[in-house]
């Protein structure tokens, strides 16, 4: 296993990763993580993730194991409001390992070298959100030491007819 910074080349396999992660979410609900159109969102997400690797405040990394991008995380570096003690915080984005190569430990290294990161940075604290429902990625994220601290709310809201 093999964790590196990610580079452009890399955008077609992350953007098929990040598929295998968004029909996840759909099964938790389909209508609020119902997209526009497929080809669209994959266009989308292309642009997000070059951008992204080319941003400063970005941490994105890559995990190959045999020869193929096996998951990847992507951070960023926050500045929390100037009432705050501690200054930065780094929030994790997506994470996603792909299904084939889940139970390997990918998200433990990826942790340890986020945590690393974090260290250099001046960085005390590492957030995240999960999924209410998505109980797998809860227990991983607790076991790594993640406390939940907020909870995300959403109401739909009804149209008018």
């Amino acid at each position: 296993m093999k964790i590196r910074i990610a580079k452009k080349r890399d955008i077609p396999s992350l953007k098929n990763l990040w598929w295998q992660m968004h029909m996840t979410h759909y099964d938790f609900d389909k209508e609020y993580y119902r997209l526009a159109a497929k080809s669209k969102a994959l266009k989308a997400t292309e642009k997000y993730f070059s951008h992204a690797i080319d941003d400063y405040i970005s941490v994105f990394l890559v995990v190959e194991e045999d020869g193929k991008i096996a998951g990847f995380l992507k951070a960023r570096i926050e500045e929390r409001p100037p009432v705050f003690h501690k200054q930065k915080s780094l929030f994790i984005d997506i994470v996603v390992v792909d299904e084939k190569f889940r139970k390997k430990g990918i998200y433990s290294e990826f942790q340890t070298h986020i945590e690393r990161i974090a260290k250099v940075e001046g960085i005390s604290y590492i957030r995240l959100n999960v999924d209410v429902v998505n109980e797998e990625a809860k227990k991983v994220y607790l076991r790594k030491g993640f406390v939940p601290r907020n909870v995300l709310m959403i109401k739909k809201v009804k149209r008018r007819k």
